[in-house]
C-alpha cells in the first residue's frame, strides 16, 4: 500500500526510507536557512546576546571540524563528509528497516553533515553563531549531527538487533 505519499516508490518501505531522506533535507533547509539569517544580521565577529544572555548570536567562520580541529585540512573533511553523505544515504534508502531511532539517527547526521558540506564547498568554512559561553561556537548542522549520533550509540548500546517496524 504506497497511500500516495511516494508515487516513485515501488512500496511502502521504499516511501518510509524516502521520508527519512525528507527529515535530512528539512535539516539542510533549515541549518542554510538560519545561517542565511544570521549573517545578514550579524556582522562578523558581532556577538548579540538572547534569552537573557543565556544564548549570545556571535558570527564566526570554522575551517575546521569540531573545536578547530584540522583548520586547515579543507580538502579531507570534505571527503569525508562526501563518503559520510553516501553512506548515510545509502543506509537509510537500502539497509532493512531498523529501530526509528536508529535511522532518526542518521537522518539528523545526514541532514547536518550535507548542511556543513555546502558552507565547506561553497565558502570553504563552516559558518557558526549558536554561542552558549561554555561551548565552542556551533550551529543548527552541529547540533543535529551531535543528537543523530547520540540516538545512533543509543540504539546500539540499548536495541542492537534490527526490529520491525
Amino acid at each position: 500500500m504506497n497511500l500516495g505519499l511516494c508515487r516513485a516508490c515501488a512500496g511502502p518501505v521504499e516511501c518510509v526510507n524516502v521520508l527519512w531522506l525528507l527529515v535530512s533535507a528539512f535539516i539542510v533547509l533549515a541549518d542554510q536557512a538560519t545561517k542565511h539569517v544570521v549573517s545578514r544580521l550579524v556582522a562578523p565577529y558581532e556577538v548579540v546576546p538572547c534569552l537573557g544572555g543565556i544564548v549570545r548570536i556571535t558570527n564566526v567562520r570554522n575551517s575546521g571540524a569540531a573545536f578547530g580541529v584540522l583548520h586547515n585540512g579543507r580538502p579531507m573533511l570534505i571527503a569525508i563528509a562526501v563518503v559520510v553523505t553516501l553512506a548515510g544515504a545509502y543506509y537509510l534508502l537500502r539497509w532493512p528497516r531498523r529501530w526509528w531511532v536508529q535511522r532518526l539517527g542518521v537522518s539528523l547526521s545526514l541532514g547536518g553533515t550535507i548542511g556543513n558540506l555546502i558552507d565547506r564547498v561553497m565558502v570553504g568554512s563552516v559558518f557558526d553563531f549558536i554561542d552558549l559561553g561554555i561551548w565552542p561556537v556551533f550551529n543548527l548542522a552541529d547540533s543535529a549531527i551531535v543528537i543523530g549520533m547520540a540516538l545512533i550509540l543509543y540504539s546500539v548500546l540499548f536495541h542492537p538487533s534490527v526490529k520491525e517496524e
